[in-house]
């Protein structure tokens, strides 16, 4: 029987899961003639916006940030320069909750999009960024018809729900060089994504209630934050790297088709509140040594058995901290 501890409101909130998201995170159906090219490239250019279409401020430097689009087209190519003066980013809410605009090119001298920039443009299926882009602010595309987003490798910064609640949006690439804030990708259909190597941490609920189904982290993933991976009812395959030291609460919690997982021998932290409310597992492997910091008795947790090799240190059988436990 397990232990049921008392814990303090602010780490139940933690444990808790994401907040419902506005709707189910389901994929779109689409038209059967549709291939993937078509459905992620940009369409083609049309001539630069005039000046005219853009409210802007100039920097102390002599750069241009635009605070409002105000033009009537629907496929937007920002120009690179206004009055011979770069454009270097965008304010908040510059094209914000624009019900017309599809499609929009960014020039290769943008560096920043400030939080809110295409929130809920509902229309806005391409974006495509500047390969210079460093910084994409709080709920910049959060709301937003993407269908999809190259994130460029000069990217630094990704605030807090980036990509939030962008139901069209099914796969994407996460670069090694940007640090990513808490629930990013959080409520979005995204199935299908790809960390690159060199990327340390996932965050806080970055892919929670979203359609992942499969989760292969890196070789230099040091931890999975709070939530991670939360509520994704597709997910069936995790696979942990070695060389992954921390998994914190909740990290697979929720619904899902996980029925195992195998935690590597680097593991040193992790709570089985990892798993809460998941009642499809049934197996947690461990190929070293039980983690030196492993916190449980907590309700709620679901009914799997623990298996470890023979000689491990740290396990017990038959049971250990309150599951069944076997060698294999």
């Amino acid at each position: 029987m397990k232990k049921i501890l008392i814990i303090s409101l602010s780490a139940l909130l933690l444990l808790t899961p994401l907040t419902a998201c506005k709707g189910t995170a389901e994929t779109p159906e689409e038209p059967g003639s549709t291939v993937t090219e078509e459905t992620t490239e940009t369409p083609p250019l049309r001539d630069p916006a005039p000046a005219s279409d853009f409210e802007y401020t100039v920097g102390e430097a002599g750069d241009i940030f635009l605070t409002k689009y105000i033009g009537a087209a629907t496929d937007v190519v920002i120009p690179d320069t206004i009055d011979g003066k770069a454009i270097t980013g965008f304010d908040r809410f510059c094209f914000g909750t624009n019900p017309a605009i599809t499609s929009v090119y960014i020039p290769d001298t943008v560096t920043s999009i400030l939080g809110g920039s295409f929130h809920l443009c509902k229309n806005l299926t391409h974006v495509r960024l500047s390969p210079q882009t460093e910084v994409i602010g709080n709920g910049a595309f959060e709301g937003s018809g993407i269908t999809s987003i190259s994130l460029p490798s000069s990217l630094r910064e990704v605030g807090m729900r980036a990509f939030y609640d962008c139901k069209n949006l099914k796969q994407v690439t996460i670069p090694s060089s940007a640090l990513f804030e808490a629930e990013a990708f959080a409520c979005s259909g995204v199935e299908t994504v790809v960390f690159e190597e060199g990327i340390e941490t996932i965050g806080f609920a970055m892919f929670a209630s979203t359609n992942i189904r499969e989760v292969i982290l890196p070789q230099s993933t040091k931890s999975v934050g709070v939530s991670a991976f939360s509520g994704c009812p597709n997910l069936e395959t995790v696979v942990l790297n070695q060389g992954l030291t921390e998994i914190d609460s909740y990290a697979f919690g929720g619904d899902s088709k996980l029925t195992e997982i195998i935690i590597p021998s680097s593991v040193v932290k992790m709570q089985d509140s990892v798993f809460m409310k998941c009642d499809t597992v049934k197996k947690v492997i461990f190929e070293g040594d039980a983690p030196e910091d492993f916190v449980s008795g907590l309700q709620d947790m679901p009914d799997f058995t623990v298996y470890y090799h023979e000689g491990s240190k740290g396990f017990t059988s038959p049971e250990w901290c309150g599951y069944a436990s076997e060698i294999w």
